[in-house]
């Protein structure tokens, strides 16, 4: 199902893996996004700014953490997306994002 939201970016790096994060009031949404655009230092800027997102929804998995202190992650399609935020509900494959009069891709 393909959708539009609206809220602030969080960007958070890792490895394997990052998170990121759309915060909208009360509601958060964890975005799968390709691994460059973490490093990419033009989106960098983006953090923590209101943006735009449009893609497909779809439920995360419930995967338990087993407390080991090793971050886990799973992948959509072709993106990675960390656990530890926003788990459990409403993630977005990103399809194109709006910050700022910037458009990704």
């Amino acid at each position: 199902m393909t959708c539009a939201l609206e809220g602030k970016l969080y960007l958070h790096p890792g490895e394997p893996a990052g998170a990121a994060l759309l915060l909208s009031g009360e509601e958060c949404a964890k975005l799968a996004l390709p691994d460059f655009f973490y490093a990419d230092p033009v989106r960098k800027k983006w953090n923590g700014k209101k943006v735009k997102v449009v893609g497909r929804a779809f439920l995360q998995p419930g995967i338990d953490s087993d407390g080991d202190g090793v971050l886990m992650w799973y992948a959509e399609r072709d993106r990675k997306l960390a656990l530890g935020m926003c788990d459990g509900g409403m993630g977005i494959y990103v399809i194109s994002l709006e910050a700022s009069g910037e458009v990704w891709p």
